[in-house]
């Protein structure tokens, strides 16, 4: 049931692909690294909230998550970024949620989403 199309719903998805140094006017290196994302894609995955009596029979108690997300095609990884509106820029600053963690099963994965703070 929680894999069905009309349980979906459509989210954008940014990857963190390396990290280059940053640095100053004279070339110089500031010892800061800023993130590379990769280009913004859509897909459509099941994300619930991480309360009721389904989750914990599911997958017992998890306090530590804000969402659950499940679904059998798209491959999250882990610290994925997740946008519930078409992102454009500031990746790092306008999130909505990010991939703290996967479960996975025989024929899904249960990922565990986090609000950014």
């Amino acid at each position: 049931m929680r894999s069905l199309n009309r349980n979906k719903t459509p989210i954008w998805v940014v990857s963190v692909t390396g990290k280059t140094k940053v640095v100053d006017g004279n070339g110089n290196s500031t010892g800061e690294y800023q993130s590379e994302f990769s280009t913004p894609r859509k897909i459509e995955i099941c994300i619930m909230p991480n309360n009721g009596s389904i989750i914990r029979d599911f997958k017992g108690e998890m306090s530590n998550s804000d969402m659950l997300a499940t679904d059998m095609n798209n491959e999250l990884k882990s610290d994925d970024l997740l946008f519930l509106e078409e992102p454009s820029t500031n990746f790092d600053r306008t999130f909505d949620y990010y991939v703290k963690s996967i479960k996975r099963s025989l024929n899904h994965s249960l990922y565990i989403l986090a609000v950014r703070k």
